[in-house]
């Protein structure tokens, strides 16, 4: 992607709902805390605290409350917004996705609104996407919102990857800037399909569920984020390595080297892994910013939402390096680097 054009980010926001949750609430007998999966107690180690969603509180509202903050963080207003890119876990319906809706409620009229689904990766393959859009002169102004409303929805409490996971919205706006020493430098994507079946949301049982159940009762069944349990042991070692292969690629292309690097952002399934990529990147930890023990397993919102806080609290300088990526199921790995 070498296009003249400077592609820099304009406006952060960010939305966390207001009901937290502390790991005590994984004592309670109804969760069932005792049916902790010991293969993956190393990887999705529990954090300090989390936010759930408010009964009834949907992803579209979510979206619009971190765009709102977005666009007013930039300086715009929603008639500026010539495209919304919105990644969501989990759209409030099965088909169509939010984006629309999102752009309804704020009144983006001239705006398009698409959906992007790369599972935790759609965060960065958004931003690939927006700045090609950009730099390819379709657009000049692209809005993107990555959801995380899932805690309540897919994911199975009583295990320990469920454990850790929490809800939140993080959005960005890209847009054409005149100064390029502030923009866009490089990414990296590649798709691995022979993992396609390691994990995923599927109709199943919670965990404590073993027995098969009997005619007259009630079914458990709902839709699950569930793992492959035979892909268990590969998913422990091919992870740790594909995030850094991704952010060394990302860093050859840009004709950089790590040392350049001043501050990190990946996604955040866990500390072990948080911690474990930083390693494999030969970086010490203070320079990998997230908010895992803050928020938890955000999902696709876990970058941007790490984002927003550190802008927030004036962390990133102008011409700080930074590196942002993430793994998704199914699978791909993306990594993308820009010049605050």
């Amino acid at each position: 992607m070498d296009n003249q054009i400077p592609v820099g980010i304009i406006g952060l926001g960010r939305y966390l709902p207001s009901k937290m949750v502390k790991d005590d609430f994984y004592q309670q007998p109804d969760v069932g805390a005792d049916h902790v999966d010991k293969q993956l107690s190393e990887i999705f180690q529990g954090g300090i605290e989390k936010r759930f969603a408010a009964e009834g509180e949907t992803s579209v509202e979510f979206g619009v409350k971190a765009s709102i903050a977005a666009i007013k963080d930039a300086n715009l207003s929603p008639k500026d917004i010539d495209i919304i890119i919105v990644s969501s876990a989990v759209h409030d319906k099965i088909w169509p996705g939010d984006a629309t809706a999102i752009q309804h409620a704020l009144g983006a009229e001239g705006a398009s609104a698409v959906n992007i689904d790369t599972a935790c990766a759609s965060f960065i393959t958004s931003m690939i996407e927006g700045t090609a859009l950009i730099k390819a002169g379709f657009y000049k102004t692209v809005l993107i919102v990555s959801i995380a409303n899932w805690a309540t929805r897919i994911i199975d409490l009583s295990t320990k990857s469920g454990r850790i996971i929490g809800d939140g919205v993080g959005a960005v706006i890209l847009s054409h800037v005149n100064n390029k020493d502030c923009s866009y430098i490089s990414s990296w994507e590649k798709s691995y399909g022979q993992y396609y079946n390691s994990m995923g949301i599927e109709l199943s049982n919670p965990a404590p569920i073993k027995r098969q159940r009997n005619y007259w009762e009630p079914s458990y069944e709902k839709l699950y984020f569930k793992f492959n349990e035979d892909d268990i042991g590969d998913l422990k070692t091919r992870v740790p390595e594909m995030v850094p292969h991704a952010v060394q690629k990302a860093i050859e292309k840009a004709h950089l080297k790590i040392s350049d690097i001043n501050w990190v952002f990946l996604h955040q399934p866990g500390l072990f892994l948080i911690e474990k990529w930083c390693q494999n990147l030969s970086l010490p930890a203070s320079r990998c910013l997230h908010t895992f023990l803050q928020y938890g397993n955000l999902g696709v919102a876990s970058i941007p939402v790490s984002l927003a806080e550190a802008y927030k609290q004036g962390k990133l300088k102008k011409g700080d390096i930074i590196v942002m990526a993430a793994p998704g199921v199914g699978q791909i790995v993306s990594s993308i680097i820009w010049r605050w």
